[in-house]
């Protein structure tokens, strides 16, 4: 019986540099502990290196990795290394540090004579950064003439919290800290003061102060465990062990927080990290207990979201590792969690039309036929082409159960109104077929 189947050198970073003096980019940098440049590193590797420094914002690492490309004298990278330390020292120092930076590199001052091409690059960058300072000296003024109209309202508090991090893009890191910590104390309910409080914890991640910046989030999440800043804490604590590879700590940290918060958005975020460093270590196997936990914990939240599209990859890589090795229950095993826990109805419709194809195959076609009632009574199974297949399976189900006069109903419904004409076309040949046997007296 014939059976239908289911099918530049990342330059960009330089060329968008100059977005990073504003605030959404600057207050998104993540920090890792700095790494001594190797001797051994080709000058496009140390060029790397220092560009991946710059987008971590470790900027002083950034200026003196830079100022060593420019002593190799190597004109291959000189370029890209110029315009790293000018912003790099902008970003370090302000603005006319970084004005100073380049007019003794374009006067000759760093031990060569640039290019005519270096010389009008860096003309462009300073007219850049003097055109994007002014513009924040404009911005800054603006805000505050927000908060004079608007004085004690939500309004103010958000353009009291846009200069800070306007001082914050400029370089001035202490009067930055001083203007956060004024948004916390002048606007103490509202969101903007939410958001200095956090933006003041990662400034210290970005500075690599990492013992203080785990201790701050901690701080955070038990404070307020059903916040979505316990889920923004989880996550860090998660990362900032990772940058040493302290695994085993971070499981143990965030497991902890997790049994003396229960039930919270913190005890979900912190055992979907715990699934998640799992599987960065390549262990789907054990990330599945913490993942399971995680929608456990706080089904509702976004953790537990999360969780269920890593559940849903746990489970499809699974059935897929199984039927590579024909264990046809296994596979239907691990199919059946995937489409428990799959908010993707497309992929979750195709599952169930797997298990219910695997089954026909054994010839059970009574649990073949329960999963193909789950796609013709799911309204969010949708296309067409998913109804034809189900019915398929259903009619090859009656048949293979020995229900002829149900399977051909349902084929002569398929050939007469399925969408697709493989299936139509397939139908009549097995209608023909069972006719057949049936003149023939079998």
């Amino acid at each position: 019986m014939r059976r239908f189947h289911l099918s530049s050198f990342r330059c960009v970073a330089l060329a968008c540099a100059g977005v990073l003096l504003w605030a959404d980019v600057a207050l998104s940098s993540p920090a890792s502990v700095p790494a001594a440049a190797s001797p051994a590193l080709t000058v496009e590797q140390r060029l790397n290196k220092a560009m991946d420094a710059f987008g971590a914002g470790r900027f002083e690492e950034t200026i003196k990795a830079a100022r060593e490309l420019l002593v190799a004298q190597d004109a291959g990278v000189r370029p890209a290394a110029i315009h790293l330390l000018v912003l790099a020292t902008h970003e370090q120092s302000g603005y006319q540090a970084a004005m100073d930076e380049a007019q003794a590199i374009a006067s000759g001052k760093q031990g060569f004579e640039p290019a005519a091409s270096e010389f009008a690059a860096l003309a462009d960058l300073r007219a850049d950064l003097t055109r994007k300072h002014d513009n924040l000296q404009q911005a800054i003024a603006e805000q505050e003439e927000i908060i004079r109209l608007n004085p004690g309202t939500d309004t103010a508090a958000q353009a009291a919290y846009r200069i800070a991090a306007l001082t914050l893009v400029h370089g001035a890191r202490e009067e930055a800290v001083a203007a956060f910590q004024r948004v916390m104390k002048e606007y103490p309910e509202t969101k903007a003061s939410t958001d200095a409080r956090i933006t003041l914890i990662k400034m210290h991640e970005w500075a690599g102060e990492m013992e203080k910046t785990k201790s701050l989030w901690r701080t955070e999440a038990i404070a307020r465990p059903d916040s979505e800043f316990a889920e923004d804490a989880m996550r860090s604590l998660a990362r900032l062990y990772a940058y040493n590879g302290a695994y085993t700590e971070a499981e143990q940290a965030l497991t902890d927080l997790a049994g003396q918060y229960p039930k919270t958005r913190l005890a979900a975020a912190a055992r979907l990290s715990v699934g998640k460093l799992r599987q960065s270590k390549g262990d789907a196997v054990s990330a599945e207990q913490p993942l399971l936990a995680a929608v456990e914990e706080y089904p509702d939240g976004e953790p537990a979201a999360e969780a269920r599209r890593l559940l849903t990859d746990v489970y499809l890589g699974r059935g897929r590792a199984c039927e590579s090795k024909s264990d046809a229950l296994g596979a239907i095993a691990a199919w059946d969690k995937a489409a428990l826990f799959d908010a993707n109805d497309r992929r979750r419709t195709e599952t169930l039309l797997r298990i219910a194809q695997a089954l026909v195959t054994l010839r059970r076609s009574k649990e073949a036929l329960a999963y193909v009632r789950r796609v013709q009574t799911d309204p969010s199974a949708g296309a067409s082409e998913w109804h034809d297949a189900a019915d398929w399976f259903e009619a090859v189900a009656h048949d293979d159960a020995g229900d002829r006069a149900t399977a051909l109903a349902v084929l002569r419904k398929i050939a007469a109104t399925a969408k697709d004409p493989r299936f139509r076309d397939e139908a009549r040949k097995f209608i023909e077929r069972i006719e057949a046997m049936q003149r023939g007296g079998r």
